[in-house]
């Protein structure tokens, strides 16, 4: 075929069923989800020796929605996909091994069914159920050929449960998975692989077995960051075992009590007892990293010019930097670099050279890490000063003490002081953002205008969070109410008029181009509700965190300047609720079995994908006619519009969902230009599956840890990118603040102007059996709001202007928003 990949190219996703708060099938003392994940890592192994790509939509026990499962394999251009399931039934137990396809599956999707089912019938020799189809989810949103085995009947203790408990059992089962994945993507499959790596344990002893992962203060709550290649030590045996790329480690042990220690560089050892009786026994072991270990402290000083860090060629060198709370000294080098080696802890990095203006920044150093602390001076000839109070709400009297105040065009940073809550920067002129936060409140914004030789009071305001926490940064009571009265006038006013810093006199220009803002507290009932909508949510919304783009630096003159990152990351942050909304003028343009619709930018077409991905057809609403504008593997996945409507790009077989198009078609399906978003970002998808932000040269990684991220995508205007976890749900990343906002259980995200709609749906392991739409309000507190709540599955949806389409069951549903 035109399209067709290279064997060297080729990407399986396997997808072991179930898992997290869905065990699946039970029996026979079995879980479902225990044993389709062990036969699928055994499949993966094998794969992976041959030299193809594995992709797991999970590796360990945690939940993970169809529809995620089916996004996850589409976005990486995967070239098959293959569930395991084991069955079960009602009444007298049934017996023997089926695999599915969609009911409209393709010539190839049947070929990889045959091969599967025939492949397991050769490998166990039960009862052959055959090769049937049905309308499951991850059969139905797959753009890839695709197959679900059944491997047996986990609740027949007799026959089929005895192979699906028995390790050689399982490994025979992944051989065969494996055999008839390689052969349906026209390679060879090994003739003799490993038949039997684990043996079943002897009938009197039992297996160990665990993950290692790094201890974050959660222990066992918390198992997502896997320590690959720790040594595994059982105390009083002496026996010794490296853990695999996913922490993994296995031992079979006579019946008895046992001591499991794990030890990895740059960790403490761990240890845990466990008792092993027959069966497998979980003994995971969790290492952390040393709580007195040091980190580096390092940076660059430079000229600030007015660019901030957008320019830090001009390097000084011979700059004197010092730690304020430790009194340690250090001088910048030829290019302006210096850096210190300290303990764990928050600092205040003072800053002096010769005719310029000192400056301080504050640095959080973490244990093993390495802060990047550029700072930027100013020449004092072309300075003002920006200064302001921090005070709690609309009540200026009430002054917040302590809270962290930064510039965010040049990474200065302070505290307010104690006493009155006050703050300043001397700056040179020009624009800046201010950002304020305090333990306990919301963080708020200001941007104001500074002046040569002059002072703007640029004060913020925060409010509290309504979250019911503590509020421990202080709060103190001043009876000068307002900055005018503080400074000497007479007349309460917000913001004074600028003061002379030289004389102290009054400026008749007022401070003005001022603009506030902040972020609003999020609803308690949608909290609670991404809180309950995935298994693992508690543990990652306490953990964690995003990596902010701070500053530049190197280690010579004329070197490249690498972008720098924090290490003092910020938590996630959670979205207000709003009030549903109820759409309108709600009509059906087109009724058929459609995986996806895509509205044009000027909203007087829809792009129709249709079931399985292989044909994408465009409707005129106008007019209500449909024609098919492309066919073959891939083509109906997540098509790009081009900005005047007329033409569309159209994926092909291994393409990514963030890769331009490779082809082009116009509406009458004539070949044409490529199809290349305007944005200034570009997403990519690490092979860690860490979500990547370039812009220019310079890139950073915007995932919190703890999951694997795909479907990113950006904004028409640049300032946000949505991005999908497997098992935590749908995340927002402001790229201007690097601020993280975490949208709960949630996928297909698609922007609009200033907008974002997602679906929500749930599922009972086969089959979707609810969904519903959200939009999302982008401005610097989103805010959610729920769009439909009826009986019907609603799904798919996508934004033009103040319209909205999306799928309800068969239908293609275009409606207005009320606003």
């Amino acid at each position: 075929a035109l399209w067709s990949l290279p064997l060297a190219a080729q990407t399986i996703v396997l997808d072991p069923g179930h898992g997290g708060s869905d065990p699946g099938a039970v029996g026979c003392s079995l879980e479902e989800e225990d044993v389709v994940l062990d036969i699928a890592l055994r499949t993966r192994d094998l794969l992976q020796a041959d030299g193809y790509t594995v992709r797991m939509t999970r590796t360990d026990d945690r939940s993970v929605g169809l529809s995620t499962r089916a996004r996850f394999a589409n976005d990486l251009g995967a070239s098959r996909f293959v569930s395991i399931h084991a069955n079960a039934n009602a009444g007298t137990p049934a017996t023997g091994t089926e695999t599915f396809v969609h009911t409209s599956a393709s010539s190839t999707s049947r070929d990889l069914g045959r091969r599967v089912q025939n492949e397991m019938i050769a490998a166990w020799g039960l009862r052959d159920r055959g090769l049937k189809s049905a309308n499951f989810a991850v059969l139905r949103q797959t753009t890839m050929p695709a197959a679900l085995s059944e491997t047996g009947f986990i609740n027949n203790c007799s026959i089929d449960s005895t192979f699906l408990a028995s390790a050689t059992r399982r490994q025979q089962m992944a051989v065969a998975h494996y055999r008839a994945i390689v052969e349906s993507v026209g390679g060879t499959p090994d003739p003799d692989p490993d038949p039997d790596p684990d043996p079943d344990p002897d009938p009197s002893s039992g297996r160990l077995q665990g993950v290692v992962f790094e201890d974050l203060g959660a222990g066992l709550e918390d198992t997502s960051r896997r320590v690959a290649g720790a040594t595994v030590t059982v105390i009083e045996t002496g026996d010794r075992a490296t853990a695999d790329g996913d922490g993994f480690w296995r031992f079979d042990l006579a019946d008895g009590t046992y001591t499991v220690e794990a030890t990895a560089s740059g960790f403490t050892a761990g240890r845990r007892t466990c008792t092993v009786a027959g069966g497998v026994t979980w003994c995971s072991v969790g290492v952390a990293v040393p709580v007195a270990a040091t980190g580096t402290a390092r940076g660059v000083i430079f000229e600030d010019t007015g660019a901030g860090f957008g320019d830090t060629s001009a390097r000084l060198a011979g700059a004197t930097v010092r730690v304020r709370e430790t009194g340690n000294e250090a001088t910048t080098d030829a290019a302006g670099n210096w850096s210190f080696e300290l303990d764990a802890g928050t600092y205040n990095i003072d800053v002096t050279a010769p005719e310029f203006a000192a400056a301080s920044r504050e640095c959080v150093v973490s244990a093993g890490g390495e802060a990047w602390c550029s700072l930027g001076l100013v020449r004092e000839e072309r300075t003002g000063i920006l200064q302001g109070v921090i005070f709690e709400g609309d009540n200026l009297a009430r002054r917040i003490v302590d809270a962290q105040v930064r510039v965010l065009e040049n990474g200065a940073s302070t505290r307010s002081r104690a006493g009155d809550g006050f703050w300043s920067f001397t700056l040179p002129p020009g624009r800046y953002t201010v950002e304020a936060s305090g333990d306990g409140f919301a963080s708020g914004t200001r941007t104001c205008e500074v002046a040569s030789d002059r002072s703007t009071w640029c004060s913020v305001s925060l409010r509290p969070l309504a979250t019911g926490g503590a509020l421990d940064t202080v709060i103190v009571e001043d009876d000068a109410a307002t900055e005018g009265e503080m400074m000497g006038g007479g007349t309460p006013m917000m913001d004074p008029p600028m003061m002379d810093p030289v004389d102290g006199g009054m400026d008749p220009r007022s401070g003005g181009g001022c603009s506030t803002s902040g972020s609003a507290p999020a609803g308690a009932g949608f909290v609670l509700l991404m809180l309950l909508g995935v298994r693992l949510r508690r543990r990652h919304l306490a953990a964690v965190a995003s990596t902010a783009l701070l500053a530049c630096g190197g280690s010579g003159a004329g070197e490249t300047v690498a972008a720098e990152t924090t290490s003092n990351l910020p938590q996630i942050e959670l979205p207000a609720e709003a009030a549903p909304l109820q759409l309108l003028d709600e009509r059906v343009v087109a009724t058929g079995s459609f995986a996806d619709v895509t509205l044009a930018p000027d909203g007087a077409r829809v792009a129709l994908s249709h079931a399985g991905f292989a044909t994408l057809s465009v409707a005129e609403l106008s007019t209500g006619t449909t024609q098919v504008v492309a066919t073959g593997e891939r083509s109906g996945f997540q098509p790009t519009w081009r900005a005047d409507g007329a033409a569309l790009g159209v994926r092909v077989p291994g393409e990514t969902s963030t890769a331009i198009p490779t082809r082009a078609v116009d509406l009458s399906g004539a070949n044409v230009a490529p199809v290349v978003p305007a944005t200034p970002f570009r997403v990519r998808v690490t092979d860690e599956g860490a979500i990547a932000l370039r812009s220019g040269a310079a890139e950073e990684t915007i995932a919190p840890p703890g999951d694997r991220y795909f479907a990113p995508q950006v904004s028409p205007d640049g300032r946000w990118v949505a991005f999908e976890g497997l098992s935590t749900g749908l995340y927002l990343y402001e790229t201007e603040q690097g601020r993280t906002f975490h949208l709960g259980t949630g996928s297909h995200a698609r922007f609009g102007d200033g907008r974002l709609v997602f679906e929500r749906t749930t599922d009972d392991g086969h089959e979707v059996t609810s969904g519903d739409l959200f939009l999302v309000e982008l401005d610097d507190a989103p805010r959610v709001t729920q769009l439909t709540s009826t009986d019907a599955i609603e799904q798919a949806p996508s934004l033009a202007g103040n319209q909205i389409a999306f799928l309800r069951g068969e239908n293609v549903i275009v409606a207005r928003l009320p606003r």
